[in-house]
């Protein structure tokens, strides 16, 4: 994933347009199927709903699944 880490980073918010990598947060967490997933947000235009949920523009979606994963899920695509 550190290679499309770099490529998020050099991404523009859709939103806004800024690259800084001060406006951006990155999230990373594990599915319950083991997919690694990474999100990259803006934090220039986030809004604020009625109910204090904050809403983010996300630059980058990133999943990473190992062969191990896609095998056991029956994923035609492992090697």
């Amino acid at each position: 994933m550190a290679n499309n880490a770099r490529a998020a980073n050099d991404r523009p918010c859709p939103d806004c347009g800024s690259t800084a990598a001060a406006d951006r947060e990155v999230e990373e967490y594990v599915l319950e199927d083991g997919t690694q997933r990474r999100m990259t947000f803006c934090t220039t235009c986030a809004d604020e709903d009625a109910d204090g949920t904050l809403r983010y523009a996300v630059i980058a979606e990133e999943f990473v699944r190992t062969e191990i994963d896609r095998a056991m899920a029956g994923d035609s695509r492992t090697g």
